[in-house]
């Protein structure tokens, strides 16, 4: 029974991973087809672009 027990939580923590994978797809603005790593690459580049647009702003 234990081993059961364990099954469901992994399956849970499973699900609950896709859920929150989800939810930031929703909140995503462009609506590619979702992938977590492209979707990180993205952000890391616009994070880029705004610190290079924070150093313009203030020269």
């Amino acid at each position: 029974n234990k081993l059961n027990d364990k099954k469901l939580n992994t399956t849970n923590n499973n699900f609950k991973v896709k859920s929150k994978n989800v939810r930031n797809f929703k909140e995503c603005k462009d609506p590619i087809m979702f992938d977590p790593i492209r979707t990180l690459r993205l952000s890391n580049k616009n994070l880029r672009k705004q610190k290079l647009n924070n150093t313009n702003t203030i020269k």
